[in-house]
């Protein structure tokens, strides 16, 4: 095989900038920026969200309760009669 199909594989570090959390990891990113971590310098790649900071991975995703579909259907359906039970007792 031939050596330009393949890109070059190093360790890159990846910052998460909204909580300051280095990794490093093996890749093939390209990038010209570099930022010394744990006293040698590496390739340097900012990242606005990684699973230490996403509020899924992390466990405080908050899950939203709705009715499904007929719940909400039937509370509409309560307002309304209520509504038609109002203009009974008025007329």
């Amino acid at each position: 095989m031939s050596d330009k199909n393949h890109p070059e594989v190093r360790p890159v570090l990846f910052v998460d900038i909204a909580i300051n959390k280095e990794m490093l990891i093996y890749s093939a990113c390209r990038t010209k920026e570099v930022m010394e971590y744990k006293g040698k310098k590496y390739p340097f790649v900012p990242v606005e969200i990684s699973a230490f900071s996403h509020s899924f991975y992390i466990g405080k995703a908050k899950a939203i309760q709705r009715g499904g579909q007929m719940s909400r259907f039937q509370q509409r359906m309560k307002k309304t009669v209520q509504l038609k039970k109002g203009k009974k007792k008025n007329n």
